[in-house]
């Protein structure tokens, strides 16, 4: 491969579609707003507990949804399922067979029911392949009439929920998923999938009275994760409603833009610099109407003051032979490197696209997309590095091809930086040092290596300039991203400047 093929490392061999060969079942954890910030942590924390098991992690992707205000008994609760259908449908990890399931966790067993019966009911979520699951601190159903068809409930034995009482039941019911849809059950084509959610818009689009979308893609913007909040260490019970207004984030909700843009194959420079900074879209596509009006003051000043965002390039990669080698370190640098991703994503000032590299010299492939969109499907493999000299001249020429693209503002992009997870440190032979050395001349260099396997990496991929290598502890991704950061974001900042980059023309791309 060579840089004259522009499209090689992205295009799909035999036009087969992404992961047409694998299963994956999404698992929406829906609760209301009141215990919104708390659920989500525990969403996110078993997310990671799951990503540590290889086949459940590859199988079960979390995602968490909040359904808004507390509903009284006799409401409505069709704008919940609605709510919760957007997420199950919102872009992501997709596989050739698609499964699904919801999970809604409240403090009543009772209200956790009618928000389960109004979902089997729902249009569209009725159509697919799903699993129901109530997780409630107490059991105030009145009679068995109230049980939903199918549809099992967790009740927390001491009558309260903690946080890592939830983390493991979502861990025990990711599991059971697993084992359920294993036993030939069926589940949705990409090809399925795709006609389900572009139906869906279309069908919300109508409804509003807009001219039916011509956008092939039908994509339902996937709705952003509540930001990491602390858990507090005396909370009796984490499914409790009755929190003071103080407890919650109030969640701010953009101005709609006037017209998507189209999504393209790979993220520009320049769509990265143009997304504004701190604002959380929130459903702008579908502008459900229970949602208008809620726009809040506070974010459209944010978006009219805030500033531009600095463009850059981060490539992360996991360097070794196969996984079975050495599952535990495959699994430790495989969540270190996703939770890098959603790092990269919050610094200040900076619009990075990440590459995530996998396969090998012969077949290097990663997808360029804009930093915090890594889901675990992403990362399947370590770069293998019997011939790494090989695999560091095709990161290279993907390096100079990224570089080419142009930015809307004609701001320089900040100096690259590449950051080898490394469990087991590759070998350096005459070769790969000499071109380590070229790249380390137009890219920052990272090492993640075990303490105790700093000592095999060789001097040749350590002492060029702009070489960091970084023992493994547990604020080893606060330190990367202190060196992404640009200069004067935050006080003492030690990032990277935004210079342009000098490629010699040494011609061994």
């Amino acid at each position: 491969m060579t840089s004259s093929e522009p499209d090689a490392l992205t295009t799909i061999a035999d036009g087969e579609v992404p992961g047409s060969d694998t299963e994956g079942c999404r698992l929406v954890i829906a609760s209301y707003e009141a215990a919104a910030p708390l659920v989500s942590a525990a969403t996110r924390d078993a997310a990671r507990r799951i990503m540590m098991a290889p086949a459940l992690g590859d199988f079960i992707e979390l995602r968490f949804a909040d359904m808004g205000p507390r509903l009284g008994r006799s409401d409505d609760r069709s704008a919940a399922a609605r709510l919760i259908l957007e997420e199950l449908l919102a872009p992501g990890d997709e596989s050739g067979r698609n499964y699904f399931a919801i999970a809604v966790a409240d403090r009543s067993a009772a209200e956790v029911e009618l928000v389960l019966a109004e979902c089997v009911d729902a249009p569209y979520l009725n159509t697919v392949p799903l699993r129901l699951h109530g997780i409630a601190s107490r059991d105030d159903r009145r009679s068995a009439d109230e049980v939903v068809p199918g549809a099992s409930m967790a009740i927390a034995a001491s009558g309260a929920w903690s946080h890592a009482d939830l983390v493991d039941e979502l861990r025990r019911h990711a599991d059971e998923l697993l084992h359920h849809f294993a036993a030939g059950q069926q589940g949705l084509t990409h090809d399925e999938f795709d006609s389900l959610r572009a139906s869906y818009k279309q069908y919300i689009m109508l409804g509003r009275g807009d001219e039916p979308s011509e956008d092939p893609d039908g994509a339902v913007p996937r709705t952003p994760e509540l930001p990491d909040e602390p858990v507090p260490a005396a909370q009796p019970d984490i499914l409790a409603t009755e929190s003071p207004p103080s407890a919650v984030s109030e969640k701010a909700a953009p101005a709609e833009p006037a017209s998507p843009e189209p999504a393209s194959a790979e993220p520009s420079l320049s769509s990265a610099t143009a997304a504004p900074p701190l604002v959380r879209l929130q459903r702008w596509l579908l502008d459900s109407p229970w949602r208008r009006g809620k726009r809040s003051e506070a974010a459209a000043a944010a978006t009219e003051t805030a500033a531009p965002k600095i463009p850059g390039l981060a490539y992360l990669l996991i360097t070794g032979d196969e996984i079975a080698d050495d599952l535990v370190s495959w699994q430790r640098s495989r969540a270190a490197l996703l939770r890098l991703d959603e790092k990269i994503a919050t610094i200040p000032r900076a619009a990075y696209l990440i590459r995530v590299l996998q396969g090998d010299a012969e077949a290097l492939r990663g997808e360029l997309r804009e930093a915090g969109q890594l889901g675990r499907k992403e990362v399947r493999q370590p770069i293998a590095d019997a011939d790494f000299a090989a695999v560091l001249r095709e990161m290279r020429a993907l390096l100079r091809r990224d570089l080419a693209r142009p930015t809307a503002s004609g701001e320089p992009v900040m100096r690259p930086v590449v950051v080898f997870f490394a469990p087991d440190p590759p070998l350096a032979d005459s070769v790969a040092a000499e071109v380590f050395g070229r790249l380390a001349q137009e890219a920052l260099i990272i090492w993640v290596v075990p303490k105790e396997a700093i000592a095999l990496l060789s001097e040749a991929f350590t002492e060029p300039p702009d070489v960091h290598v970084l023992a493994e502890h547990e604020d080893v991704l606060d330190e990367i991203a202190g060196l992404l950061t640009p200069p004067g974001s935050t006080p003492g900042a030690q990032g990277t400047a935004p210079a342009g980059i000098a490629v010699a023309e040494d011609g061994d791309a």
